[in-house]
């Protein structure tokens, strides 16, 4: 089971792979009851949740978004090998995603919206290929760029800002709330320390979130506005779900 977003209601979508099997089912967890859709002819899995409960999506068609009971294919990015989209702004209707360049594979982040693609830079000054990770309902995208470490990034308003956890070698960006608060995790070489993180955009404020020693691993795919975490338990796979503590 791969989790991909969380919503404010608190549902979580994502994908999970069938046993002996390539193809993906695509899952819907809510009210801890998880059901599963799929998997068609080639496979399914869902990548996107809002409030109002548009789903985004990839199926043997390409890319989808499910919105009142109407499935919209959505268009693939102009000359990309692949395109893969994942959030949904629902105050402006712009869609994220991710296209692959020709560049070993690797994604650039992009919106879409009103018929018109809009690419990240590909490069800002010694970083490279900002692939979003999580968009709120501001228009805030989040994401992470590739250099000799990884740092994390906002794009608004046309304009990358990169960040990085205080001494560390590796953050990345994996989600935002609309209150401005990101979750991600970072690395610290000379330390060997690695961790999970919320990163206020408006108070400049890191916070170290603890979680217990068998869940170090765990990879987070987005935050609500109230706090809760939802994310993976390991690159293998398996939901978590983190409350904010008392």
């Amino acid at each position: 089971m791969y989790p991909e977003a969380i919503n404010n209601e608190g549902t979580i979508v994502g994908a999970a792979q069938m046993i002996n099997s390539a193809y993906f089912l695509a899952f819907i967890y809510a009210n801890e009851v998880c059901k599963t859709i799929g998997p068609g002819k080639d496979g399914i899995s869902f990548a996107g949740i809002t409030d109002n409960y548009d789903i985004i999506g990839l199926h043997s068609g390409g890319n989808f978004l499910l919105s009142h009971g109407i499935l919209e294919n959505l268009p693939a990015y102009p000359g990309g090998e692949y395109t893969g989209y994942c959030r949904l702004d629902t105050a402006t209707g712009a869609l994220a995603g991710n296209y692959a360049t020709d560049n070993f594979g690797e994604e650039v982040g992009f919106l879409y919206s009103n018929g018109n693609f809009v690419s990240l830079p590909f490069s800002n000054e010694q970083l490279y290929f900002p692939k979003i990770a999580g968009m709120n309902d501001k228009g805030v995208a989040v994401g992470t760029m590739n250099s000799l470490n990884l740092y994390g990034f906002t794009y608004t308003a046309g304009k990358i800002t990169v960040f990085a956890y205080p001494g560390a070698t590796y953050t990345t960006f994996n989600g935002i709330n609309n209150d401005g608060l990101v979750v991600g995790t970072y690395y610290v070489q000379e330390a060997g320390k690695i961790g999970i993180f919320s990163y206020g955009l408006e108070t400049d404020t890191w916070t170290d979130l603890y979680f217990p020693p068998e869940y170090l691993a765990v990879i987070p795919v987005g935050i609500t506005d109230s706090g809760v975490i939802a994310a993976q338990y390991s690159s293998s796979g398996g939901l978590v779900i983190a409350t904010p503590a008392n």
